[in-house]
């Protein structure tokens, strides 16, 4: 963890946990919350939070990053709409993958 105060990167992708569009990105693992939120402070370009349906609405014990601060969300096409909507509503980028 120590490794990353020196880590900057262009473009992130990363997995969570949970992605909620009132709370945001959340992850179990306290670790894992931690080094997403560095990761997120640390990237200089675009973000990238992968979450198929289930992660969706979802929320776990520690939040890596508020919603305000998501940008882009890829998920599957079994996604519900409404769930969908809420982001896109928020001004995040949504992209289904088939």
């Amino acid at each position: 963890m120590n490794n990353l105060e020196s880590l900057f990167v262009d473009k992130c992708f990363l997995g969570c946990g949970g992605l909620d569009a009132k709370l945001g990105m959340t992850s179990e693992i306290p670790n894992e919350a931690y080094i997403n939120s560095q990761m997120i402070a640390h990237t200089e370009g675009k973000v990238y939070i992968l979450a198929d349906h289930s992660k969706l609405g979802k929320r776990s014990g520690f939040v890596s990053c508020p919603v305000k601060m998501v940008q882009n969300v890829i998920t599957d096409m079994q996604a519900h709409s409404y769930i969908l909507k809420e982001f896109r509503e928020r001004g995040i980028s949504v992209y289904q993958a088939h």
